[in-house]
């Protein structure tokens, strides 16, 4: 992730919907979160402007679905992105 703004931003699990191809979304799951968070999970940290951070992100999902049949929405205020993930 990257943040090309003009000011800091803390990322936060609010920020993360996985959004299935009929429409369905899948939040983060916050408790497996905390258990990864010695594993590099990016929920609370904080991003300067021009500066990356890669990390994990944790989501319930059902098991017959592949990554390729979401996409990660990312929404920081009135900015929204829809990524394919692979």
């Amino acid at each position: 992730m990257n943040d090309a703004g003009m000011n800091p931003i803390t990322v936060n699990d609010n920020m993360f919907t996985l959004v299935s191809e009929d429409g369905r979304t899948y939040a983060p799951d916050t408790v497996a979160e905390v258990d990864m968070m010695s594993q590099t999970s990016i929920i609370m940290e904080t991003i300067n402007p021009l500066e990356d951070v890669t990390g994990y992100l944790v989501f319930d999902m059902p098991t017959n679905m592949k990554p390729s049949d979401v996409k990660l929405q990312v929404q920081n205020g009135f900015n929204q992105v829809a990524l394919s993930i692979s």
